[in-house]
């Protein structure tokens, strides 16, 4: 899954602004690499999260991965800013069509939810770094995206745990916003459970011993 992750700078009031930068706060970039390996796109072999291998996309993301879930992090920071497009499409392309969006906030106000339009961000998780080195989070929700965590609206959390929880909740929020019109998410365990199940249904037979599937199958092999 993808996951928007995006650096508000001290004076950075809207859209363009934020989405023409090209380079985060040194504690932008550290927190940002402690959610998964930097990997280089044009020879990596997993998930790209709709990145291109040609460098058009930038030439390095933040990958994340475990036995049950692939996550790219598309951050804004490392996608090329192109100075003829003020807008910055293809930034927005990448970050405004993401179900969820991390924002890390270093501006002197609260950052507004709706700073960067589009129909998505169905979920913002807003991190503001605080001088006495904790970081208060803050997190919008579409109102009929159920209750996730394990991060809530208001926590404050230290460094030492921040990045995995933060991780954790993105994914959370990402499996509840792609599934949110009648809340149908189940566990990719389940899914296959509930394919292998139906295969089984549709083509399976009671008649035949498995040496008879067997045989069936590949005929060649008996001959």
């Amino acid at each position: 899954m993808n996951i928007g992750v995006v650096s508000v700078g001290p004076w950075q009031e809207d859209e363009r602004s934020i989405l023409s930068i090209s380079q985060g706060s040194p504690a932008y970039a550290e927190v940002l690499h402690e959610h998964g390996q930097e990997v280089e796109l044009e020879s990596h072999k997993g998930y790209l999260g709709g990145l291109e291998r040609n460098s058009t996309t930038g030439k390095t993301a933040i990958y994340y991965s475990s036995k049950s879930v692939e996550m790219m992090f598309h951050d804004v920071t490392r996608i090329p800013t192109n100075p003829n497009d003020p807008k910055q499409l293809k930034k927005k392309r990448h970050i405004g069509n993401d179900h969820v969006h991390i924002v890390w906030n270093e501006h002197h106000r609260e950052y507004r939810s709706s700073t960067i339009g589009g129909d998505f961000g169905n979920v913002q998780i807003i991190i503001t770094p605080s001088p006495n080195g904790l970081y208060a989070v803050d997190v919008y929700r579409d109102s009929e995206i159920l209750l996730f965590g394990p991060v809530l609206d208001g926590m404050v959390l230290p460094s030492a745990i921040l990045a995995p929880l933060i991780r954790m909740t993105a994914l959370n929020a990402s499996r509840y916003a792609i599934y949110h019109p009648f809340n149908l998410y189940r566990h990719p365990y389940t899914h296959r459970a509930i394919d292998i199940k139906t295969i089984c249904t549709r083509h399976g037979s009671k008649k035949w011993t498995y040496n008879q599937f067997l045989t069936k199958l590949f005929p060649l092999f008996n001959s």
